[in-house]
């Protein structure tokens, strides 16, 4: 796999990529600890292509209080019907760790992972990305319905929503791969078409908006592709 350093990713160019063999004994120099658990996701998922790691602060919260975070809005089903929380707060600093976390993730796109923010499952390194995005989104909305009384999960069924997969939406859960997709020319909502171009996007931009998702640590973020 390739992977990007354990650092700053803002300032991460093509040459400073690290190639990984799919079944180390140790880690190359310069991968960051937890690239077992993008090795141990690929080695369990043959349907994944690319992998995100960030720390979004509200997934801390999200990771303290619940077991699985529900679906409250409709670009959230872009995670699946709900996002599973792994509750072991160990860092996957080896493959046995790493498994662990990958067994609470099955078949989900994405897994918020207790004290130590989340990964996110794609096709390419900008669609995981971009599923990041949601991921944040999607615990902050959690936080503040949850503050004001009793979030209500949504149908798995019957919420359709703009997106980024093969066709014009997608319903809840289905589960379908993202797609690269040009926003519809009526779409208004500014998150939207954020989702939109953080899918279509380059590297750089995918990089810096991984980088905004690393609560006080750059190098706590990463994203690798097979």
């Amino acid at each position: 796999m390739i992977i990007t350093p354990g650092t700053d990713l803002t300032g991460v160019t093509a040459k400073d990529l690290i190639e990984v063999p799919l079944s180390p004994r140790s880690l190359p120099a310069r991968a960051p600890a937890e690239a077992w658990a993008h090795l141990r996701a690929y080695a369990a998922r043959p349907d994944v292509g690319a992998i995100a790691r960030a720390q979004p602060p509200a997934a801390f919260a999200v990771g303290a209080v619940l077991s699985d975070l529900p679906v409250l809005h409709g670009q959230a089903c872009w995670l699946g019907t709900s996002v599973p929380v792994h509750g072991d707060a160990r860092l996957l600093r080896s493959a046995e760790l790493a498994d662990r976390a990958v067994a609470a993730l099955g078949q989900a796109h994405a897994l918020i992972l207790r004290g130590n923010g989340a990964l996110t499952c794609a096709s390419t390194p900008e669609q995981a990305v971009a599923r990041m995005w949601l991921l944040a989104a999607a615990c902050e909305v959690w936080l503040a319905a949850s503050a004001s009384g009793m979030p209500r999960p949504m149908n798995p069924g019957g919420q359709s929503s703009p997106s980024l997969d093969r066709g014009c939406g997608s319903t809840c859960g289905e589960g379908r791969r993202l797609r690269p997709r040009r926003p519809r020319r009526q779409q208004s909502d500014p998150s939207a078409r954020l989702y939109g171009r953080l899918a279509r996007s380059d590297g750089p931009h995918a990089r810096r908006t991984l980088s905004s998702l690393a609560n006080t640590r750059p190098s706590s973020v990463s994203a690798s592709r097979l």
